[in-house]
């Protein structure tokens, strides 16, 4: 798919949420949302409207109508008009239009004026929608997925996945730079660590080097899963090392060596709310080699990615749902990537991070300091 660039209102608001880095976030899946419909999201701990023109154009807005404060994501309706369509209010028809302006009000009198709904840039791309959050223009693009793996479009499609989780996100966007923990909690390897491998201002590129393989498709291993409860897992090994460039750092593009493009997908884990979040993630799949069987191939293989998807996740739920991390953790030597990529997170967030709450921000309580709180830092 195209990327659909945001309608450019000259209206964006500023931060949806100053407290997350700076940064696109996945709020959606495309099919969430029909033309001509709105739906309500819990997005960085706010609530927005999501809705489609009759063009299929998104815009995302916040909820609440700026009359009474009723919530348009539920039972708002998107209204054609000459210039532009319009969402109207459920409660007492008030529509505002793609920039957020009051458009129009319904009966006399209409002394309202000069009103306007904070309105949040969007961009659309392979079956999901990004929302930027930041004050002022974007600092940096995504790259496109398929130069980006190296493969063509007549190749290769993609499948986009959401999973509901009952933690802080940012305790799984650590996970993509933490490799003793793909060894040991996905069982890949005897250990491993995570290695920062580049950084600029906008990103940051883990290596997660693991040793030591264990065999996967043996009965040992099997029962092993068996026993854990977790024998879906056996879908989903990681068999290579894995390398992570993340953007934002938000939107997380990962590798595993030796698979080909087999697990190579995109991720991003965006908070609802502080202790809850929405997995995204976006897999690259070889085409079929047969044309005609391509709609055959996609009803297959996308439950197979999902549920894969969800037996990694499910190893890691329990984990970080019950983690309590002290106020100075004593870092082991493996865990350099993480650290490197907690110090880039904290740089990317636009509010004063101070001591850090561990779950939005890092900050002085994690035991390390932030970019822009270092000598010399340019």
């Amino acid at each position: 798919m195209t990327v659909t660039q945001p309608v450019d209102t000259g209206n964006f608001a500023a931060a949806l949420n100053p407290r997350y880095p700076t940064g696109w976030w996945v709020i959606a899946l495309s099919t969430d949302v029909s033309k001509a419909r709105a739906i309500p999201l819990r997005i960085l701990e706010n609530d927005l409207v999501l809705w489609r023109d009759h063009d299929g154009d998104a815009h995302c807005q916040a909820a609440h109508c700026l009359h009474l404060g009723a919530h348009l994501g539920y039972g708002g309706e998107v209204r054609r008009r000459p210039f532009g369509d319009t969402i109207q209010c459920p409660f007492h028809g008030w529509r505002y239009d793609a920039g957020g302006a009051l458009a129009d009000q319904i009966g006399p009198p209409r002394p309202a004026r000069n009103l306007c709904l904070a309105t949040y840039r969007t961009i659309e791309r392979d079956g999901v929608i990004l929302l930027w959050n930041g004050s002022g223009e974007p600092d940096h693009t995504l790259p496109d997925l398929f130069e980006y793996y190296g493969v063509s479009r007549d190749d290769y499609f993609t499948v986009a996945h959401r999973l509901h989780m009952p933690f802080p996100a940012k305790y799984f966007a650590e996970n993509i730079c933490d490799g003793m923990h793909f060894a040991i909690a996905h069982g890949a390897a005897e250990w491993g660590e995570a290695i920062a491998l580049e950084e600029t201002p906008t990103a940051i590129r883990i290596k997660n080097q693991l040793y030591n393989f264990r065999p996967w498709y043996t009965w040992r291993n099997v029962l092993r899963l068996f026993r854990r409860g977790e024998l879906l897992n056996i879908l989903t090994p990681v068999r290579g090392s894995l390398t992570s460039t993340s953007f934002g750092p938000t939107v997380h593009f990962t590798h595993i060596d030796n698979t080909g493009r087999w697990g190579d997908h995109v991720v991003c884990w965006t908070p609802t709310d502080i202790d809850a979040h929405h997995f995204f993630a976006i897999d690259m799949v070889p085409r079929s080699k047969f044309r005609s069987g391509e709609r055959l191939w996609r009803k297959v293989i996308t439950p197979v990615l999902r549920r894969g998807l969800y037996s990694t996740a499910v190893q890691d739920a329990a984990l970080l749902k019950h983690r309590a991390e002290g106020p100075r953790p004593p870092y082991a030597r493996f865990d350099q990537g993480l650290i490197a990529f907690r110090r880039h997170w904290d740089s990317r967030i636009e509010a004063e991070v101070g001591e850090g709450d561990g779950i939005r921000s890092n900050g002085t309580r994690a035991g390390i300091r932030s970019r822009r709180e270092q000598p010399n830092a340019s």
